[in-house]
């Protein structure tokens, strides 16, 4: 690792100092000066201008929303919503009807959501998943008609969310934490819109995400999220991995019935027939049926493991390692299942995705002198080997994919850091990736999006992570905690900025983050900025102490030496001082913010308490050990 201080400091120095305006409620006779001209980064379009057609003028329109005939509950789910915010921010509740017996005429007044029969009558407006991915959103105006729409259900709901964003200035901070414009009139936009996000689905994999939220799981995707849970990630039409997601081979198959499958370094052999054999019959028994979401996980065992019998040796060593005998088990389940959904005429997609993690986490190819990669080729004639290609390629009805686990990062630097040995060497292997498959996921580390006291400071370098793999990976993005720091502050707005870095990974960290202090605390966020860059300053601190920057997922920081109880008290009392300002403002709402400034305060007194409890007097430690208790069970939090 090569040394190097982040930039933190001048990152929340700029915070402080650049106080952006809130997205929030504005005077409902401004105008926001919407242009074609004016673009976010990264190239998506800031806004658009107005046209002289009417869609909501005084409580009143002539628009209806259109959903497919017998539409999903996705799709239901989007009409919904956007009839519920447009209601929410003029007063007027636009009618919901179905396509049934309408035809094709954009001088009709329709803002159509989904693949409607309109959709399918306008042929210059073509929803390719290859080009803008699962999560793809799109928004365009053709005379009076406004068609909203993604590639995939999900992306329809996405697109939603982004006509209510350039419509009403709607934004998401929390999943019931919703800003949005008040307005008296509302002009159609002249849309043109298509935009391909980073990931389709981002999701912490801890099943306390829900703690603080408390709210059902359709939500979350107002933020661009799926509710966190042993599933890894809730969808409105059930599960995204269907409750088996990451270490799941023994569940597909059970290495208690088949212990002879696992006896050569108890993972499965997955060059053996019969593993193959078992594990489709299972796959097809227990899921493909009826899958409740896109993607099925076939995922080896929790440990560094491989099967050492000669015949994954012998491919192994010719066909580019334990990572290609893994990428040839994974395509020829694909093949079968596939086989299986044309034999009874079945019109599902689904995507099979493999867990490179250990032993399977290099790419079958070889690195050029050019730095590119070439796929290791597979002899077509060998009888041994259960699929002739390192590719996960597949064109049908059944995909496959991979999941990078970026255990051997260092997670304080960005994986595009071109200083940072350690992810140099890490982003090599994802690029190597990138030419095995298009349907590359990430499950990451080290910012946990829903543990109270797990986290890493990766804030200052989120936004070059995430452009890093917008270029390798499309699909889906999962977190885990691993970082025992002792103080875990902001969980709400680490799940902010992943949603929106997911969505547009060129945002600005600075901006969003200060965008949300502003909304989510409201009169308390000049002092909770003080406590935030107070906060972030102690990391720098811990890095000159422990005299590296290179930390590993169980990298311990959670010691009295790093977070002094001088730090600690200072935090108290700016968050005190941040509460005080909620008490004074006057405001409706300043118990909901006051609460929210608490929960990091709590958090504060838990670390505290267990680092310096000695210094308390018998009644003090009774006071703060009551409240603590207090708040551990209103938040459920035993951690």
């Amino acid at each position: 690792m090569k040394k190097r201080l982040m930039t933190l400091i001048t990152l929340l120095l700029c915070v402080v100092l650049a106080f952006s305006t809130l997205v929030s409620c504005k005077d409902e006779t401004e105008n926001v000066g919407n242009s074609t001209d004016v673009y976010a980064p990264g190239g998506e379009p800031q806004s658009f201008k107005e046209t002289d057609k009417i869609l909501i003028s005084n409580g009143k329109t002539d628009y209806k929303i259109v959903i497919p005939d017998g539409a999903n509950r996705v799709i239901s789910h989007a009409g919904q919503e956007l009839q519920l915010f447009l209601k929410e921010s003029t007063g007027c509740e636009i009618p919901i009807i179905t396509d049934e017996g309408l035809t094709h005429d954009n001088s009709q007044k329709y803002l159509s959501v989904g693949n409607t029969v309109l959709l399918a009558g306008q042929t210059d407006i073509i929803l390719d998943r290859k080009e803008i991915g699962d999560g793809g959103t799109t928004i365009y105006r053709k005379d009076n008609t406004v068609y909203i729409a993604g590639p995939t259900d999900y992306g329809t709901l996405y697109s939603v969310y982004r006509f209510l964003f350039y419509t009403i200035d709607f934004v998401a901070y929390t999943a019931e934490c919703v800003l949005y414009d008040y307005r008296t009139e509302l002009k159609v936009l002249d849309f043109n819109y298509k935009w391909k996000p980073a990931f389709a689905f981002v999701s912490g994999s801890e099943d306390n995400i829900d703690i603080l939220w408390d709210v059902k799981a359709e939500q979350t995707y107002r933020m661009y999220h799926a509710l966190g849970g042993t599933s890894s990630a809730e969808t409105l039409t059930g599960e995204i991995w269907s409750g088996q997601y990451c270490h799941t081979i023994t569940y597909w198959v059970s290495d208690e019935t088949y212990p002879e499958l696992y006896e050569n370094g108890d993972q499965l052999c997955y060059s053996n027939p019969k593993s193959l054999e078992i594990c489709v019959q299972s796959a097809i028994d227990k899921y493909v049926k009826s899958p409740s979401g896109p993607y099925i996980m076939i995922g080896g065992k929790d440990h560094g493991g491989y099967c050492s019998c000669a015949e994954c040796e012998r491919q192994s060593k010719l066909y580019g390692g334990q990572g290609g005998l893994y990428v040839r088990f994974l395509n020829a389940v694909a093949q079968k299942v596939e086989e299986y959904y044309k034999e009874n005429n079945m019109k599902l997609d689904l995507c099979i995705v493999g867990l490179m993690y250990y032993a399977y986490s290099n790419a079958p190819v070889t690195k050029n002198d050019d730095g590119t990669f070439s796929v290791v080729p597979v002899d077509a004639n060998d009888p041994k080997v259960l699929y002739h290609t390192n590719m996960l390629d597949n064109e049908g009805q059944v995909t496959v994919g991979a999941e990078y686990v970026t255990i051997d990062s260092c997670f304080s630097h960005p994986l595009n850091d071109p200083l940072c040995d350690t992810n140099v060497y890490e982003s090599g292997k994802i690029k190597a990736w990138g030419e095995i498959t298009d349907s590359l996921s990430v499950y990451d580390y080290g910012v946990n999006l829903s543990a109270f006291t797990y986290h890493f400071n990766t804030w200052s370098h989120s936004s070059g992570t995430f452009e890093f793999f917008d270029n390798y990976i499309g699909n889906y993005y999962g977190e885990e905690s691993c970082h025992e720091n002792g103080i875990s502050s902001m969980h709400y707005f680490r799940v902010f900025l992943r949603a929106q870095q997911a969505r547009n990974p060129y945002l600005s960290t600075e901006k969003l983050l200060d965008q949300f202090i502003t909304a989510f605390y409201g009169p308390a966020a000049e002092t909770f900025k003080e406590y935030f860059y107070c906060l972030m300053e102690n990391y720098e601190k811990i890095y000159v102490l422990q005299g590296d920057e290179d930390f590993g997922i169980f990298t311990a920081l959670k010691t009295s030496g790093y977070w002094t109880r001088d730090n600690l008290i200072h935090y108290k009392q700016l968050l005190q001082k941040a509460m005080y300002d909620c008490d004074r403002s006057g405001l409706d709402d300043a118990e909901i913010y006051k609460e929210r400034v608490y929960q990091e305060y709590f958090l504060v007194l838990v670390n505290e308490n267990e680092a310096f409890s000695s210094y308390y007097t018998t009644e003090e430690k009774a006071a703060v050990e009551k409240e603590i208790a207090i708040g551990r069970a209103k938040y459920d939090v035993y951690q």
